[in-house]
């Protein structure tokens, strides 16, 4: 097994951005959105009337995460087109699945590219702005394979951060040292 890794994101992926309350087919309707332990556990440590309201809006289920109770199909947390955990500054009471989609992370052994999922329509966009294009990925790591756990909320550095300035010529080097130091900004 090889020790060595590589992350590359789709060229255009920095032309991505989510069209929030103006995006005509929401994310945050008609899905079972479960809540991962980390977003959880924060959510259980929310104090006052807020924590109330995402506790309440919690929905066990026993052989999996929990997920949030919709209202009518709706995220209870999603008000007037935008989340309220967006709004309030606090990504870390989001589930994973929230601060990621539509972004994805498909594994070929020892690389990870990371594209867009077409059934968002601000991603879907995007291609078809690009549809003329050669489908092109930008390394954007290559080095020593990480251990398990490091790569965990990649896609949360990616999504908030200018791709561009991470990416690096296919032929450089970038050590997990420098990784580190760029996952930690």
């Amino acid at each position: 097994m090889s020790d060595r890794h590589s992350i590359s994101v789709i060229d255009f992926y920095q032309q991505f951005h989510c069209l929030g309350a103006s995006c005509p087919k929401t994310c945050c309707f008609g899905w079972v959105i479960l809540v991962d332990d980390d977003s959880h556990a924060a959510r259980k440590r929310e104090k006052g009337l807020y924590g109330l309201i995402l506790r309440i809006f919690l929905k066990p289920r026993k052989d999996s995460f929990p997920c949030i109770r919709l209202l009518m199909g709706h995220c209870p947390h999603h008000i007037h087109g935008l989340c309220q955990m967006q709004v309030r500054g606090r990504p870390d009471l989001m589930p994973m699945i929230c601060r990621t989609y539509p972004r994805r992370n498909i594994d070929f052994g020892p690389d990870t590219e990371i594209t867009l999922e077409l059934s968002c329509v601000g991603a879907a966009r995007v291609f078809l702005e690009n549809a003329d294009r050669r489908l092109q990925f930008v390394p954007v790591l290559s080095g020593k394979k990480p251990e398990a756990g490091q790569l965990d909320g990649i896609e949360d550095v990616l999504s908030h951060q200018d791709v561009n300035r991470l990416a690096v010529d296919s032929t450089d080097d970038l050590k997990l040292t420098e990784y580190e130091t760029i996952w930690k900004q």
